[in-house]
């Protein structure tokens, strides 16, 4: 039986129900185990079977509400558990397992969010997970433990029973924790109709339907792999390809050889993913590559960036790829995911650099010194409402002035678990005077032209100079401009001691940095020049050592910290008080 769209359905269990049912030897997941040709599908009925399997088993141990913790790397195990959680209306907890190249940063995160959940059971793919970290995590030494490889089969009429038929539309479907990157992780708490909502605008941007192939590479404990990459499956039908983000991040043409074989139609992820296929890619690579099927190329997730989307198409334009494939879109989890998306060519907007340091945006005439190109999010669909705000006044900032990106619509989550103040100040934003919401208040500064958003940056992250606002990521991307020898997403700027004096502290490759030691300086004097701010100090570190969240993000406040404490280690730095020599490197081990 062909596939249905299923914009109709009310919660996702129904969804996976009724495809199990109407459809049930459709596949619904491709899982390719080491990124390139070992594949295993999964048939919505398998999905339905081995979801029940996991409600029984979860029914078993905790009562409907509590909270599951879900420790697995990428694969159809996750898939399943998630489902599970579903089945049994147990509150799914994504998360990952400690990195062991991370590994006290990824157990610390666990700690925080065990902690603050209070899973009452943790479901794993492997036994030695638990003996690994369940005397580690101290949140999780009175759970239970579900292991995939020690669970019992339970008989199919048994464990369908069991499935929980009080799912509505308003039950809590899973904690999205966010990525941590300005503050500790908090657990978005999102309701099946929130999902639903979501699957019907990316529905609606995105042209996602029972046809298309998605091709995701991106963390599925995190909103942009789980909302835009697994759930599209079972709520609009589409089938969905995943491979791990190690295996592509190892090997980047692994992501489009998934979308020339299984001829993909939409797959995507944040600027960074285009710009290192973009820089690393080699003819050989490309050899052979169609990639044709691809008619959305969705980016997002953090500014994007003119120059990346242009390198990448036509880096890969004799295989098939045009710009106007690309489909930008501005999002967050306290969102779902989805809030504005682009249709057609991305639109640029040239505006002048000071005017926009000032809070305003105003078209340059042509490039110069003093213009800055920023990158068309796209308009919102559905009942999302977007207003551009002062965030001390909060009211409506005038047509074109910059100001805090504020949201309300169907696919707003309704609060942060356990956290009744951060909820108060993030989800109850009210506009001044006569008190219209209540708004999602994002943090992020943007603007409105014609009805389309244009993200600026996050309002944490600006540094303060001579009454100009300059945006930590417009740094970040000249800091990047100078040398390829510096590593995509591990770059941070960010502001220390007097107004408008920063510090730059940069991921690099040590024989890089060894080739090249006035490095450090042409950076510092490239930020000095194009943003006329002081640089206290340029380091530059091994990408090992750069601060991120589990997602990727750049962590400016921790690295900023780290910085201040001393624990940062440089390789190379150059300091404008010590004259214009960098500091010579260590040796390379």
């Amino acid at each position: 039986m062909s596939r249905s769209s299923g914009l109709a359905f009310n919660d996702v269990v129904q969804a996976l129900r009724v495809r199990a049912s109407e459809s049930p030897d459709e596949v619904a997941f491709v899982w390719l185990e080491d990124g390139e040709s070992s594949a295993v599908e999964l048939t919505y009925a398998e999905l339905d079977r081995r979801a029940a399997r996991i409600a029984y088993q979860l029914r078993r141990r905790v009562a409907p509400g509590e909270r599951a913790l879900l420790l697995f790397p990428p694969g159809i195990d996750f898939v399943s558990a998630f489902f599970g959680c579903l089945y049994a209306r147990v509150v799914a907890v994504p998360a990952y397992p400690p990195d062991p190249y991370r590994y006290k940063v990824s157990v610390g995160r666990l700690l925080s969010i065990s902690e603050q959940a209070r899973c009452s059971v943790v479901i794993t793919d492997k036994s030695a997970v638990r003996a690994r970290i369940a005397a580690e995590v101290s949140g999780l030494q009175g759970a239970h433990w579900l292991c995939l490889d020690e669970a019992q089969a339970e008989r199919e009429e048994l464990a369908g029973a069991l499935i929980d038929e009080s799912v509505t539309g308003d039950t809590i479907a899973f904690l999205q924790y966010t990525s941590g990157s300005t503050a500790a992780p908090k657990g978005v708490v999102l309701a099946h109709r929130n999902i639903i909502d979501n699957q019907r605008l990316a529905h609606a941007a995105l042209g996602v339907n029972a046809s298309s192939v998605v091709v995701n590479w991106l963390p599925l404990y995190h909103d942009m792999g789980l909302i835009g990459g697994v759930m599209s499956a079972v709520c609009l039908g589409s089938r969905n390809v995943l491979l791990s983000p190690l295996h592509v991040l190892q090997r980047p043409v692994r992501w489009l050889r998934a979308i020339h074989r299984y001829r993909g139609t939409h797959s995507g992820g944040p600027n960074f993913g285009y710009q290192l296929c973009a820089q690393k890619l080699t003819e050989a690579d490309k050899a052979g590559l169609d990639l044709s099927s691809w008619i959305c190329a969705y980016n997002g997730s953090e500014p994007i960036r003119e120059a990346t989307l242009k390198a990448f198409s036509q880096a890969l334009a004799g295989q098939g790829f045009r710009s106007s494939h690309f489909h930008n879109c501005y999002g967050l989890a306290e969102a779902t995911l989805f809030v504005t998306g682009t249709t057609g060519e991305p639109r640029v907007q040239t505006v002048t650099r000071t005017a926009y340091q000032a809070g305003k945006f105003e078209p340059a005439d042509g490039l110069s010194p003093d213009s800055l190109s920023i990158v068309g999010a796209g308009h919102a669909r559905g009942d999302t409402e977007i207003e551009i705000v002062d965030a001390a006044t909060r009211r409506r900032c005038l047509p074109g002035e910059i100001g805090e990106i504020w949201v309300r619509g169907s696919s707003v989550a309704s609060a942060y678990w356990g956290l009744p103040e951060a909820t108060k100040d993030t989800f109850e934003g009210y506009l001044e005077p006569d008190r219209t919401g209540p708004f999602l208040r994002t943090g992020d500064h943007g603007v409105l032209v014609a009805g389309e958003l244009f993200v600026c940056g996050r309002i944490k992250d600006v540094i303060i100079s001579a009454g100009r606002k300059i945006h930590a990521e417009d740094v970040e991307a000249t800091v990047r401009s100078v040398s390829d020898g510096l590593r995509l997403g591990a770059i941070a700027a960010f502001e220390i001691g007097l107004e408008g004096s920063v510090v730059v502290v940069a991921g690099a490759d040590a024989r890089r940095v060894q080739s090249e030691p006035e490095l450090p300086m042409r950076i510092g004097a490239a930020v000095t020049q194009i943003h006329q701010l002081r640089v206290q100090e340029v380091a530059l570190i091994r990408p090992s050592d750069f601060p991120k969240t589990s997602s990727g993000k750049v962590q400016r406040r921790l690295c900023r910290s780290r910085y201040e404490l001393g624990e940062l280690d440089p390789i190379a730095r150059w300091q404008p008080t010590r004259g214009a020599q960098p500091v010579a490197p260590r040796p390379v081990a």
